[in-house]
């Protein structure tokens, strides 16, 4: 996928993974202002943060790095 391949890009450029994840973010949230009303793109970010909240984010790198997250 274009975006797996950019996001290699910048960890191969030494990019910090927080500026690669909060430009992901901020083009994530350009994309739903386009298509999606406001009540909506909250929904959507409540349910991102409730997922952090109980753990089910680092759970699931967890699962896909195959060893213990850090953050967890």
């Amino acid at each position: 996928m274009v975006i797996e391949h950019a996001i290699d890009h910048l960890r191969q450029e030494k990019y910090p993974p927080l500026a690669v994840a909060s430009a992901l973010l901020g083009g994530a949230l350009g994309v739903l202002a386009r298509s999606a009303d406001k009540d909506t793109i909250l929904r959507i970010l409540d349910s991102a943060a409730s997922s952090v909240r109980s753990g089910d984010v680092h759970a699931s790198v967890k699962a896909e790095d195959g060893h213990e997250s850090e953050k967890a």
